[in-house]
């Protein structure tokens, strides 16, 4: 029985250039699925997965987030958390990514030392510990959560309100992520990723 040879590989200089390039390779074809209820799978499209992340990086960019700046990502796995990271990349920024069974102590230690104005967070839950030790972190600004069947609270924005500002942006013709993609280089922070702070706190 004759093999099928493997597709060729995407030869990227960085991560926000791979979301492109598999965009338009790959199109319509499912990049993941999120199961929605039992056998019941939502696809999404290396195309729409790029295409909702340079939405996002928009809207981040329009809400203040500088070329190379970190951006946190407080969330455990789920598709927004992709979805996420390409805006964060396509943006320029750096993603600063944690999961929410981190101690308070942790948090306010990632934040402040990482120097983020914005951060992401999963759902109302992780949001209403971030606005409570909202004094011990003067330098973060904005929130945005990513989980969609909860309201964002006073303070806080929707994931969904932000992907909506950048598509705005985009089709009145606003460019910022396309310009900001094309300065990337390889040579760039990416991500900043944290210790679980066994030993100590948590170093980046």
């Amino acid at each position: 029985m004759a093999h099928r040879a493997p597709p060729p590989r995407i030869g990227a200089r960085h991560l926000a250039e791979l979301y492109r390039l598999a965009a338009e390779r790959y199109g319509s074809l499912p990049a993941f699925v999120t199961r929605q209820r039992d056998l019941s799978w939502m696809p999404l499209s290396f195309e729409a997965l790029y295409e909702r992340g340079r939405a996002i990086g928009e809207g981040l960019i329009n809400l203040g987030a500088e070329a190379s700046e970190p951006v946190g990502l407080f969330s455990d796995n789920r598709v927004e958390w992709i979805l996420t990271d390409a805006g964060i990349q396509l943006a320029g920024n750096v993603n600063t990514p944690r999961g929410v069974d981190l101690t308070d102590g942790e948090l306010v230690h990632i934040v402040n030392h990482s120097g983020m104005k914005i951060a992401f967070v999963e759902n109302s839950k992780m949001a209403r510990r971030c606005l409570d030790l909202r004094e011990q972190m003067p330098g973060l600004q904005t929130l945005i959560q990513l989980e969609p069947t909860e309201s964002p609270q006073a303070g806080v924005q929707g994931l969904d309100e932000v992907e909506a500002l950048g598509r705005e942006l985009l089709e009145r013709g606003s460019s910022e992520v396309d310009d900001r993609s094309a300065e990337i280089s390889g040579d760039d922070l990416f991500s900043l990723i944290y210790t679980s702070g066994t030993t100590g706190a948590p170093k980046g």
